[in-house]
């Protein structure tokens, strides 16, 4: 068993799931929920950068993707908050999930088919979350936390 990707997983899963129901609640805005998001994703995930050592343009790719992942979530949420947003904010689960998956894909070199299928999981879902509404928190969270637990409980 891998724990980065367990925990990581977990956090996405719990995280998504809580900030469904906060957002139901209106204990939290889509605005204020996708700024935190983006800050907690981009941690996350650098932090899986950062432990890529044996591939340096992995590592470059990886970082370059987040970063624009996190750019990006911050100045879209960020216009949300002081006025309407140019997009529906569930554009942002598309955005990281497709960051994501393109950063899975690049750094993987060939190596994991597992690791292949999720970036295209995670890809193939980019395309329909617009479709899944209120309840994309919850599925986004099931999309990108469910893979990475499954793969991190399967790898030896």
């Amino acid at each position: 068993m891998k724990t980065v990707p367990v925990i990581w997983g977990l956090i996405v899963l719990v995280g998504f799931a809580a900030t469904w129901w906060a957002e139901a609640a209106g204990s939290v805005t889509a605005a204020q929920a996708w700024i935190a998001w983006s800050i907690i994703l981009f941690v996350l995930t650098w932090a899986v950068g950062k432990s890529m050592k044996s591939d340096k343009n992995s590592q470059t790719t990886w970082m370059v993707l987040m970063v624009f992942a996190l750019i990006m979530g911050l100045v879209i949420a960020g216009t949300a908050m002081s006025g309407p947003a140019w997009v529906p904010l569930s554009w942002l689960a598309s955005l990281w999930l497709l960051s994501l998956a393109a950063a899975k894909w690049t750094t993987m070199g060939g190596k994991d088919s597992t690791m292949g299928a999720i970036a295209i999981l995670w890809a193939f879902s980019a395309l329909f979350v617009g479709g899944w509404g209120a309840n994309y928190w919850l599925i986004t969270g099931l999309v990108l936390g469910l893979p990475a637990i499954l793969h991190g409980l399967m790898e030896k």
